[in-house]
């Protein structure tokens, strides 16, 4: 008779592995323990009513600056906003789809493009002449082997050319270098 060495564990090394996770798990400590909460300032730690009031008093002064300067901040940002909205009508933007553009892109058109973010519509989408299938918005995401879904941020599609294609490629890709197609 042969003896064969066992290829799995038996039931007690199963057990005296466990009995050992369980006790570095012990001797872990919890995660909470690792947070600290702070106290508030209570009343009893104001010994003399005068610093309470004058506190106060600095709470108010504070609190009315900061509604100075907000109402302040308000009108930049508004004329922050007027300012994106002139710089759409310059391009005459209206979506980031690849067909509304020529094939050499200027710096502001790129901005814009970025700005916008990839153009993604949801469809219906024509069928392809060479497979007679049509592009799905499902191909704008899919599921790993975890079942977790990711997202292709780069994968677009054009309703002017009726084809995907990837939008950083398009917009980042050397224009100069001899192996690049705009197909």
């Amino acid at each position: 008779m042969s003896e064969r060495k066992r290829d799995y564990p038996s039931g007690a090394e199963k057990r005296k592995s466990k009995r050992k996770r369980e006790e570095v798990i012990k001797k872990v400590p919890k995660i909470s323990s690792f947070f600290h909460r702070q106290d508030t300032v209570s009343d009893l730690d104001w010994k003399d009513s005068s610093e309470a009031r004058s506190s106060s008093n600095i709470h108010s002064e504070i609190e009315e600056s900061q509604a100075h300067t907000s109402s302040d901040v308000h009108p930049e940002i508004e004329e922050h906003q007027v300012n994106d909205s002139d710089i759409f009508e310059d391009c005459n933007i209206i979506s980031s789809d690849r067909g509304n553009f020529g094939d050499n892109l200027s710096e502001c058109e790129r901005k814009i493009i970025f700005k916008l973010g990839p153009f993604k519509p949801q469809g219906p989408f024509p069928k392809d002449s060479e497979s007679n299938r049509p592009f799905s918005a499902y191909y704008y995401s899919y599921f790993n082997q975890a079942g977790i879904k990711l997202v292709r941020p780069w994968l677009c599609y054009s309703n002017v050319l009726n084809k995907p294609y990837c939008h950083f490629c398009w917009l980042l890709a050397d224009r100069q270098n001899k192996s690049y197609s705009s197909a």
